[in-house]
């Protein structure tokens, strides 16, 4: 029963604050797209699928509740000044006993922390070859892209589709973290 009410929270919390709709400016079709429609001439609403969505909202609760128990170091990679802005307020005004760093344009560790885990909030447009072992040397194996772009080559990422510039989707994130930080029923 209480099971069945947290799925039906998070259900009616992802409607609520629009996590299943996501705006681009090209038709992309694949496995995370439910419905598309068309805006304008270039401009497409698409809906995403809410099981896969659910389903990769899951696989990110799990490793917060693995990380939960080891206390890492979390890594932020935003995508400008006002995500790190909401991050870093929202972690210290909620008291969350949670390690972190906030990184715009380089990934470098300032200590040698045994299990780093990096939370990729942008796009990375750059070389992918290049930034993978950029990732690698600084010791970064666990990897969450929570973004809009679906990559053909991928980084050896979980992945979460989704645009964090709408923050309201970031606050969404944000609280989704500290609900399991928080409730020690997680542990």
């Amino acid at each position: 029963m209480i099971t069945q009410t947290v799925n039906h929270l998070l259900l009616n919390s992802l409607i609520n604050i629009d996590f299943l709709l996501l705006k681009k400016h090209y038709f992309a079709n694949n496995l995370s797209v439910l419905n598309l429609i068309k805006l304008h001439k270039n401009l497409f609403l698409h809906i995403l699928n809410p099981l896969n969505l659910i389903i990769n909202l899951k696989q990110f609760f799990r490793i917060l509740q693995f990380f939960k128990k080891t206390s890492p170091m979390f890594n932020f990679f935003v995508q400008g000044e006002h995500q790190k802005l909401i991050i870093d307020n929202f972690i210290k005004k909620n008291q969350l006993n949670l390690k972190f760093q906030i990184f715009f344009k380089f990934l470098v560790l300032k200590k040698n922390f045994s299990m780093p885990f990096l939370i990729l909030l942008k796009n990375y447009a750059g070389n992918k070859l290049l930034f993978s072992k950029t990732l690698q040397a600084n010791h970064f194996f666990l990897i969450q892209e929570i973004n809009p772009t679906q990559a053909k080559k991928s980084i050896g990422s979980y992945k979460i589709l989704n645009d964090l510039t709408d923050y309201k989707k970031l606050i969404f994130i944000l609280i989704f973290v500290r609900q399991i930080w928080q409730n020690s029923a997680f542990k």
